[in-house]
């Protein structure tokens, strides 16, 4: 899965474990240190909608160099799948209740935490 991720993502870096306490996020702090990007962690679980996400990503991408940690954990939202498509793969989050669209820079890398 991650070979496929790289290969067609190369933005995007996924770290996934079933088990808490395995150094995810410390790889992502380091990984953003090594490229030089000031990383910020946006935690997703629970509700999640749009517009909070999208405030969230635009405060994660106010910083000089930037990169979003995106910290997934359990969460009741059904749309969530398609959220991280529009945002990882097309590269954009549009929310129709604000009408703007949250575009992370070409240049920031994406670091994706999952719990399977």
């Amino acid at each position: 899965m991650q070979e496929i991720i790289q290969h067609h993502l190369p933005h995007v870096e996924a770290h996934l474990s079933d088990a808490s306490g395995q150094g995810k996020s410390l790889a992502i702090q380091r990984a953003a240190e090594a490229a030089g990007k000031t990383v910020r962690r946006v935690l997703i679980g629970g509700p999640v909608n749009r517009v909070e996400l999208a405030g969230l990503i635009t405060q994660a991408i106010a910083v000089n160099n930037p990169a979003v940690h995106l910290d997934v954990h359990e969460t009741s939202q059904e749309d969530l799948d398609c959220i991280l498509m529009d945002l990882l793969v097309v590269g954009r989050l549009y929310c129709p209740i604000t009408q703007k669209t949250v575009v992370v820079p070409p240049d920031a890398p994406i670091y994706v935490e999952v719990a399977t």
